[in-house]
Formats: structure tokens, C-alpha cells, sequence
């Protein structure tokens, strides 16, 4: 059975009151901010082969997400160029960038043979997660849901049986999300490297 690391576990570890923990961080937006990036960017390096060459029904929404990014990236890039002049447009590129990977995720699954009982159970947990860390900066919530996203695409990708010809799909949302997630654990205690974050190419 496929286990992943229970998704209240991983958003407390990242949007907890800490630190920064990127040793070159501006401040806590520019790491989170990086944060962000790097699961988006993470979760769309692992997919992106996949989709060009087997699953290419997904490649506007796959561009569509790489767009977004590139926009945020640019924009991130730019803030910690000139930090007091361009936080708010940062985040705003980065919540864009949320969408998109909530669409990508949403396409994706939507084609599956999911549990739709499960897969509601998932989607109101998920929704009342978020209410409740509503109140938190822009910033944080960015990183909330782009990690939402992931982990919830991941949750109904679990409940497709693991054999038959839509499992390949499943394990390549669910392989995302767990590179995502271990690329962020990997980087904690690092320095911010925009060389990590690159923008991904559109197919």
C-alpha cells in the first residue's frame, strides 16, 4: 500500500513560527517564498517527462503551470534584487502559481478511476485545513497550497488500484509529491540557490 507522510505533519514543519531556515534568507518571505518554488518546481521536473512522451493529453495544462512559474520565478528573482519594492507582486505570482499546480493536479486526477468517496473525504479535510491557517500571511498560505495541492492529487492517486492501465499515472502524481516533499526537507538548513528553481521548459 502506497504511505505517505500524513499531509497536517508536513505543513506544520514548513509554515511552523521558526527561523528562517535558509541561512541566506532576506527574511521568513524570501524562505518560504523559495520553499514554494522548490515544491513546485520539484513536483513539475518529475512529471515533465512522463507527460511529453506518454501522457501528452496533459501538456497544455503542464505549460500552463510552467508559465506561471517562470512568471513567479522571474518575479521572485527580482525581490530579492530590491526586497521592499516588490514583496507583494511576488506573492501574487507565487499564488497564481498555486492555482496552476492545483489545476495541473485536478486534471490529472480527474481522469482516474479515483474513489469519489475517498477522494471527498480528502478534499474536506484538505479545505478544512486551510481554513483553519487562514489567517496567515499570503506568503505562508502560497506554500500551503501549493503543498495542499500536491498532497491532495497524491491522497486520490492512493486510492487507484495499484494495478491496471491507469497505476502508471497514479505513481507518477504520487512519485511528484514525494520528490516535492523530500526536495523542501533536503533544502532546510541550506542556502537559497536560485540555480535549484530554474524555470522547467513548456513541452
Amino acid at each position: 500500500m502506497r504511505r505517505l507522510l500524513a499531509l497536517p505533519i508536513i505543513v506544520l514543519a514548513l509554515t511552523s513560527c521558526q527561523p528562517p531556515t535558509h541561512p541566506n534568507a532576506i527574511n521568513d518571505f524570501d524562505g518560504k517564498t523559495y520553499d514554494s518554488l522548490l515544491l513546485a518546481h520539484t513536483a513539475m521536473a518529475s512529471m515533465r517527462e512522463k507527460i511529453r512522451t506518454q501522457y501528452k493529453q496533459f501538456i497544455p495544462t503542464f505549460n500552463t503551470v510552467a508559465h506561471t512559474y517562470s512568471l513567479a520565478y522571474d518575479g521572485y528573482a527580482l525581490y530579492r534584487t530590491a526586497p521592499d519594492q516588490n514583496a507583494a507582486k511576488t506573492s501574487l505570482l507565487v499564488s497564481n502559481l498555486a492555482t496552476s499546480v492545483a489545476a495541473l493536479e485536478h486534471d490529472i486526477t480527474n481522469r482516474l478511476p479515483y474513489d469519489p468517496k475517498k477522494a471527498t473525504v480528502v478534499v474536506e479535510k484538505a479545505k478544512a485545513r486551510r481554513g483553519r491557517m487562514a489567517n496567515r500571511p499570503r506568503y505562508e498560505m502560497n506554500l500551503v497550497d501549493i503543498l495542499t495541492a500536491l498532497q491532495v492529487g497524491s491522497q486520490i492517486a492512493q486510492t487507484v488500484p495499484v494495478v491496471g492501465p491507469y497505476a502508471v499515472i497514479a505513481s507518477m502524481v504520487i512519485d511528484a509529491t514525494k520528490s516535492a516533499v523530500n526536495s523542501s526537507k533536503w533544502s532546510s538548513g541550506k542556502p537559497i540557490d536560485l540555480a535549484l528553481i530554474a524555470p522547467i521548459a513548456s513541452i
